[in-house]
């Protein structure tokens, strides 16, 4: 086994303490980890990410369930809107280049994160 790989498995415990602590994180984790640390192609990053990502999503829902923590109508929510989507989108990824897909990643994250920032003080208690 090479350094790399050990440090693969490493982060990837990582993404996976992320999953379990945050929610997210998973496929903004993976692909760079595949692509840049583990030398998988970008396109083929994609589609272990979503297996890997919804392989830990299933077994979160699975616990979440046990639990009695599950919110069945939010769940179906979130599936109708994208998640099932992403087998549509996936094959679509071979008709962009390597170097366009990260960057449209890059490029998605960081507006998500922007938009996630901005609404979050929305939230926020204010003190009276």
């Amino acid at each position: 086994m090479s350094i790399l790989f050990i440090i693969g498995l490493i982060l990837s415990a990582g993404i996976g303490l992320s999953l379990g602590l945050i929610g997210g994180g998973g496929s903004i984790l993976t692909v760079p980890i595949l692509v840049y640390l583990l030398g998988v192609g970008p396109h083929e990053a994609v589609g272990m990410s979503l297996a890997v990502v919804g392989a830990t999503s299933i077994l979160g829902s699975v616990y979440a369930l046990a639990q009695g923590q599950c919110r069945y109508f939010d769940r179906a929510a979130v599936w109708c809107c994208g998640d099932h989507r992403s087998s549509v989108g996936s094959p679509l990824t071979k008709l962009v280049s390597p170097q366009a897909l990260l960057l449209n990643r890059i490029a998605l994250r960081h507006t998500g994160c922007r938009v996630c920032l901005r609404f979050s003080f929305w939230a926020l208690p204010r003190s009276s």
